[in-house]
């Protein structure tokens, strides 16, 4: 190693050191403690030190080796592009103070944070400038949920308090936005006109914020404008139809997402009617739909595209897509792979068939061997394998998929 040029010894650091999971900062670290040459390299190379992993002290307790480490970091990256990962606990963190003092150079940030300290952390992500931000991931840990979280005090819901807005002063290059539990709720940023993927998230089924998650989801479309969206995930985000949706829901039209290709759903995924009308307005240019609720009991696919069929008037209208070309199917329940023989037929007769369908592995290897596999070539779809995903890849990324049957013709792989 030590006979290696500094040029090929500084590509083998960065590999070693971002390989790894962000939040998993103590390669650098160990790397510049092996030697006095190795250590030179580290010192003179910022970019392995743009990797903040930073979790706050519990309670009011200050952690002085994190803080440390943090101004380490901090000082050696010199002006790289930062990628933080932040778990924020305390009030008043000097940690994150610090952190917000170099808000133009954020990168990506990934932020979970206690929900009650929700209002201090938007109050500073309000004015933080950061243009050149292109990736925010934002959880909150509702009160009690966690017992290493600072659980004082009420939640800010409870008190009244929110939405929240942060980068008023824009933020030019953010692609992907995800917002987990009540941070649909508690903090956005204002402006989203460079967004390519959107991510809304629910971790828990009693979530107490349960009564107003999609509304807040149709909030977001109906005051700003999202005009690049390519991807709209929704995870565990349903059931709030007997709630009375906020008076400010419906003064604006949401804006057609004119760029949307995919909509992914995963986990439960029951859209109550609410949603289901912001999603038949906004989605219609939609190309493709993921459907990724095997472990779930809610009915996904009946809920978004079927009426009832219990003999009652249906809840929901029949969503029409009409660009809609193509499904995958990561996974799904009996009762949606049912759904799927009344769906698919009846997109045929409507005049705008389905032309892919796309399996998942798990998914792929039982339907191949069953009857579900001879419905689907009796249908004339294109069938393909999709490998599955790769948790570091970028949410707006497809895996591969292999064609494995088409009428008349060879299969061959699509990337």
């Amino acid at each position: 190693m030590h006979t290696l040029p500094p040029e090929l010894l500084l590509m083998i650091f960065k590999f070693a050191c971002f390989i790894n999971n962000i939040s998993d900062t103590r390669t650098t670290i160990r790397i510049s403690h092996v030697s006095r040459a190795w250590r030179r390299l580290c010192l003179a190379s910022p970019a392995l030190w743009s990797n903040i992993s930073y979790h706050s002290p519990l309670g009011y307790h200050r952690n002085y080796v994190a803080l440390q480490k943090v101004m380490t970091y901090i000082g050696r990256s010199g002006n790289s592009p930062l990628h933080l990962d932040l778990e924020l606990y305390a009030r008043e963190d000097e940690g994150f103070q610090i952190i917000c003092e170099h808000s133009v150079r954020w990168k990506s940030l990934s932020l979970k944070c206690a929900q009650g300290l929700m209002p201090t952390i938007s109050w500073r992500l309000r004015k933080a400038p950061v243009p050149i931000l292109e990736y925010l991931y934002v959880q909150d840990v509702p009160t009690g949920r966690n017992q290493e979280e600072d659980s004082s005090g009420p939640s800010p819901l409870s008190q009244g308090k929110g939405p929240f807005s942060i980068f008023s002063g824009g933020s030019p290059k953010l692609r992907v936005l995800e917002l987990k539990n009540g941070a649909v709720y508690y903090m956005r940023p204002v402006h989203l006109e460079t967004l390519s993927t959107i991510h809304f998230s629910s971790a828990f089924n009693d979530l107490e914020l349960t009564s107003s998650d999609d509304y807040e989801v149709m909030r977001i479309f109906a005051t700003v404008s999202c005009p690049l969206v390519e991807v709209l995930m929704l995870q565990n985000i349903s059931g709030t139809s007997w709630f009375d949706p906020p008076s400010d829901i419906y003064e604006r039209e949401p804006e057609v997402l004119w760029n949307l290709d995919i909509l992914q759903l995963e986990g439960s995924c029951d859209i109550s009617l609410a949603l289901h009308r912001l999603l038949a307005q906004i989605c219609r240019p939609l190309k493709e739909i993921v459907f990724d609720t095997g472990l779930s009991e809610s009915p996904s696919i009946t809920s978004i595209l079927l009426p009832r069929e219990d003999g009652n008037p249906p809840t929901r209208p029949t969503i029409f897509f009409p660009e809609l070309h193509s499904m995958v199917l990561q996974s799904v329940d009996k009762t949606d792979a049912q759904s799927l023989l009344i769906l698919l037929p009846g997109f045929a007769d409507q005049g705008r068939p389905i032309e892919k369908v796309a399996l998942g592995l798990e998914i792929a290897s039982v339907w191949l061997e069953s009857g579900h596999g001879d419905w689907l070539r009796e249908m004339r779809v294109e069938i393909y394998v999709e490998d599955d995903r790769d948790p570091k890849a970028p949410l707006w990324t497809r895996p591969r998929r292999t064609l494995i049957w088409r009428d008349g013709d060879q299969s061959t792989d699509s990337g």
